[in-house]
């Protein structure tokens, strides 16, 4: 999900092949705080789910991982 500037949740499509990155607090650490960080929130969609039940069928033997550096 994703905001502009509001409390306003819109669900975010990551293209196939695509990797999304937030990189805010890293650019506000870079720039002394100059750049400020965006708030950030992950949800777990019904779509979400549908597409780990899909993944698995296909991908049986593929673990389910989600890859975060979070400070």
């Amino acid at each position: 999900m994703a905001s502009l500037g509001t409390l306003d949740k819109m669900q975010v499509i990551i293209p196939p092949g695509c990797l999304l990155v937030q990189a805010g607090k890293q650019m506000e650490w870079l720039t002394g705080g100059l750049v400020k960080a965006g708030y950030h929130e992950v949800v777990c969609t019904p779509g979400t789910l549908d597409t780990l039940a899909r993944r698995r069928a296909q991908f049986p033997d593929r673990p389910s991982i989600r890859i975060s550096s979070t400070f």
